[in-house]
């Protein structure tokens, strides 16, 4: 790992000016936004999903990453797992393209014993060989149902939620879970888009300045604008890499 991103480590433990986080539902997007914010010369980008809220043990209704509530005492320990796991991690449909540049080692020495989300979130950027320092970038599909944890963790925090066509959603989401999960029912499709959009209209409400919601078609459609829009969001200064996806 290059010295420079090694001189972090000692420094990693406090707050995180400003984090951004992607939020929505399966086969909505939400990784191609991940990878057009990759590229910013301000931003640094968790390439997975961290899933801090189900390492965690909070409870998750989102049908197809359920988890009941259970104490974790050992939280520290259960995130060095997860994050040995997604390094070596291959399969073509994880949410994973940076299984071979982690640096599982500069994880565990960035990881403070009790570590909260920010220290999480630094540690996670300085194992892919990313500034710890710049404005994080997350994304995970149950951030849309802890709005009110992110927000309370870091008040400036911003979250763009990225919706799609609900029969486009649901036929591409069909098809992607028929693939690991066996073929899909349709109650639980049903349920995941339920559960997607009372959350997407309960943050909407609670939180008008800090959550943007933007649409798939449109982001296709004509990136540099929808990408402009999220800039302006964001206080961020339009680069042209904002309309070109990349990874670390």
């Amino acid at each position: 790992m290059d010295s420079g991103i090694r001189r972090f480590v000692s420094d990693l433990k406090g707050i995180i000016v400003n984090p951004i986080f992607i939020a929505g539902l399966h086969k909505s997007g939400t990784t191609l936004l991940r990878s057009l914010l990759d590229g910013h010369s301000k931003l640094s980008t968790v390439p997975f999903e961290s899933h801090y809220f189900q390492l965690k043990g909070l409870w998750v209704d989102n049908e197809y990453q359920f988890q009941k509530p259970e104490r974790v005492e050992r939280l520290r320990e259960k995130m060095i797992k997860f994050v040995e796991e997604v390094a070596v991690t291959s399969s073509v449909y994880a949410d994973n393209f940076a299984s071979e540049q982690i640096d599982t080692e500069l994880f565990k020495e960035a990881l403070p014993k009790e570590p909260n989300q920010a220290d999480y979130l630094k540690a996670l950027c300085s194992a892919t060989g990313q500034d710890p320092e710049l404005r994080i970038v997350e994304k995970s599909i149950e951030n849309f149902e802890f709005a009110g944890e992110i927000f309370k963790e870091f008040p400036n925090a911003k979250i763009i939620h990225i919706i799609r066509n609900p029969y486009e959603n649901l036929v591409s989401l069909r098809k992607f879970k028929s693939l690991g999960f066996g073929y899909p029912l349709l109650p639980r499709l049903i349920r995941t888009l339920y559960n997607h959009y009372y959350f997407l209209l309960k943050n909407i409400e609670l939180y008008p300045k800090q959550y943007l919601v933007i649409r798939y078609d449109a982001l296709t459609q004509n990136p540099k604008k929808e990408m402009t829009k999220v800039a302006n969001f964001l206080d961020l200064p339009y680069e042209s890499s904002l309309s070109t996806p990349s990874i670390l």
